[in-house]
């Protein structure tokens, strides 16, 4: 039997010749240098199941990216990107582009395999004889044919375990390729440095910085290029004004959040479970505070909630002069503060003299 008949023909493209619209790669993702949630995982398992487990899952390959191929087991994503059919999801924000002989993948999936890594023989049989579906039924990329997106549209909706985003270009859907760092085909080697602009994370952008920064270190020290995965572009349509609640057992619905859309801009007052509401509007995913513009409007709009609504929430709403003040950013901060066209275009531009961010409640 040959497990890696449906994937020996597939070719990946190289970091070195990175078109941002056009590309298919393998990549493992990585946590920040010292996080808390290097260890988490393996702790979990430890404490779940005990026993014995692989210690070369406790390489840091933040710390020492050349030991990649010592780690018996590596969990992988697919993503790609041929125009507007996109997969760009990855676990973490930022990692490696590998490369690795076709007999070194184990298994390929479209959602997450939950492999207990700290038992690599034990996954090694378990996968052992069963074949690889081909990437192009997991991807979209530039080989595929033109009925590729119906087939796997239909694929995923009788998949139970599958998420769809309602949108027939986008598919937001969790791939993992299981693979073997070390084989008697060869190892596994990085070929490259990625940068995922549209993970959730990096709408932080402290944090967002801090990756870019680590990014490069890695790019200098490994001497691979280093390529940024861009951004969704959204097309935000206009919505009416509404509010959102969130409940929890045995406790009164809280008002989370007051939202819209206007004039292609997303507008909230998030509140949550913060002290501290925060005004927010953005173009993009990433959300940052008002300006004083994008505020008289919010401000306008919120007198269209229903009269029952504005008087529930008055105290909150007189505070929103008061709020919007107290979070506006100096001109001089604001004048550096990282726009979402530089995220995209100039990193070089980002301002290197941010302190570290640290873990805390993520």
């Amino acid at each position: 039997m040959d497990k890696w008949k449906n994937i020996r023909h597939f070719s990946f493209s190289k970091a070195n010749d990175y078109n941002p619209n056009d590309f298919v790669f393998l990549v493992y993702a990585i946590d920040l240098p010292n996080s808390f949630f290097n260890d988490f995982h393996l702790n979990v398992v430890l404490n779940n199941f005990g026993g014995n487990y692989d210690s070369s899952q406790k390489i840091d390959l933040t710390l020492t990216p050349e030991r990649i191929s010592e780690k018996e087991l590596i969990s992988c994503s697919l993503v790609a990107k041929c125009g507007d059919s996109e997969i760009l999801e990855t676990y973490k924000s930022f990692g490696f582009i590998i490369k690795c002989p076709t007999e070194n993948i184990i298994y390929a999936s479209r959602s997450d395999l939950g492999v207990l890594y700290t038992h690599p023989d034990a996954v090694r049989q378990k996968y052992k004889d069963k074949v690889i579906p081909a990437f192009e039924d997991i991807i979209p990329t530039r080989s595929t044919d033109p009925e590729f997106l119906t087939r796997l549209l239909q694929y995923l909706k009788e998949d139970e375990n599958s998420a769809l985003e309602e949108d027939m270009h986008v598919l937001s859907e969790w791939t993992e390729v299981l693979v073997d760092a070390n084989t008697i085909y060869g190892k596994v080697e990085i070929d490259g440095i990625f940068v995922n602009l549209r993970h959730p994370s990096m709408d932080d952008d402290n944090y967002a910085q801090t990756v870019i920064r680590e990014a490069k270190k890695l790019e200098q020290r490994l001497g691979v290029p280093l390529v940024y995965f861009p951004r969704k572009k959204l097309s935000i349509k206009d919505k009416p004004i509404e509010i959102i609640y969130e409940s929890y057992f045995g406790e009164q619905p809280s008002l989370k959040e007051i939202i819209f859309n206007k004039n292609g801009k997303k507008f909230r007052l998030y509140v949550g479970l913060s002290d501290t509401p925060v005004l927010q509007s953005s173009t993009t995913e990433l959300m940052k505070p008002m300006s004083r513009e994008d505020f008289e409007i919010f401000m306008d709009e919120i007198q269209k909630l229903p009269p029952k609504e504005l008087l529930k929430h008055a105290d909150l709403i007189r505070r929103l002069p008061q709020i919007f003040e107290s979070q506006k950013l100096p001109v001089e901060e604001s004048s550096n503060a990282v726009d979402d066209e530089s995220m995209n275009d100039s990193y070089y531009k980002i301002d290197e003299s941010v302190s570290f961010f640290k873990f805390k409640n993520r």
